[in-house]
């Protein structure tokens, strides 16, 4: 994604992350085309957070992305967290809980039933605790 990269910004002294403007001049753009910019953005500020070694950092430049959209991109964004919720890929659902989770975002509602059936059949030894945390967030969405 050429200038992706360009769309974060890389200061990180803010007293309050969701005010950081990590992603500019977001162009309207289709479902495609924001899945790969999202995809893009998490990788680079993953990216970012190992090389300064703060893990935290790539979650918090999420959130601050989620914050700063509007409502149509959040629209979008929204059905790719659900995408990202049924990942196979565990550190790509912990963000998406944690986007739904701050954000309250109750479309997500299918999607954690969905991965909290998964889980509970699950034979790995981290399943029983990432039901519990989907289990929390369905609970705190519904109760928005």
């Amino acid at each position: 994604m050429a200038g992706a990269r360009d769309r974060i910004d890389q200061t990180t002294e803010y007293a309050n992350v969701t005010e950081a403007p990590v992603w500019r001049q977001l162009p309207s753009m289709d479902l495609t085309e924001m899945r790969e910019q999202l995809i893009t953005f998490r990788k680079v500020a993953n990216e970012e957070a190992r090389s300064l070694k703060d893990s935290r950092l790539a979650l918090e430049r999420l959130q601050a992305l989620y914050h700063g959209l509007t409502a149509a991109e959040r629209e979008l964004a929204d059905k790719i967290l659900m995408e990202w919720i049924l990942s196979d890929d565990e550190t790509v659902r912990f963000d998406a809980l944690a986007l739904v989770d701050r954000f309250k975002i109750r479309d997500a509602a299918p999607a954690l039933s969905q991965l909290a059936r998964r889980l509970g059949q699950s034979k790995a030894p981290s399943a029983i605790y990432e039901l519990k945390k989907v289990d929390r967030v369905t609970a705190a969405i519904a109760a928005k």
